[in-house]
């Protein structure tokens, strides 16, 4: 049975308080992470479980000398942890990464290509309208 893990940095994301188009810049930056931090965690549950998930996180956290929180937000740390515990099925992972973030995103990424492009594909979009939203509010 899976179990949902909700990850927010961002008590705007977390409350539902406000729309993303109506996030500061700021937290449109945190909320992207969040997204990546909830795909890796739900995509780590379909495959391995909750407690296989658990120690993935924490040994890729291990292996980046980070915590688990900031580990689940930093795409290098993910994509090298992935690849250097499970070496090719790695990219078959982070496929279905992007693949999880596409949907929760609606940018336009290939969940075939590049990881950490197609990851810094949906940070800029984000980031980008996050900018025209605030320039339109002043």
């Amino acid at each position: 049975m899976k179990r949902s893990v909700a990850y927010s940095s961002t008590p705007e994301h977390s409350r539902g308080v406000q729309t993303v188009e109506n996030l500061s810049l700021g937290a449109k930056e945190a909320h992207v992470y969040d997204i990546l931090a909830n795909a890796v965690l739900d995509t780590l549950q379909e495959i391995f479980g909750d407690a296989e998930t658990l120690c993935i996180v924490h040994m890729i956290a291990e292996l980046n000398q980070s915590s688990r929180e900031r580990v689940l937000r930093d795409p290098k740390a993910i994509h090298f942890g992935l690849l250097g515990l499970f070496g090719v099925g790695g990219k078959i992972i982070e496929r279905m990464i992007l693949q999880k973030m596409l949907i929760d995103t609606e940018v336009r990424i290939d969940p075939e290509g590049n990881f950490l492009e197609e990851i810094e594909k949906i940070i800029s979009s984000y980031l980008w309208i996050a900018s025209i939203h605030k320039s339109e509010s002043h």
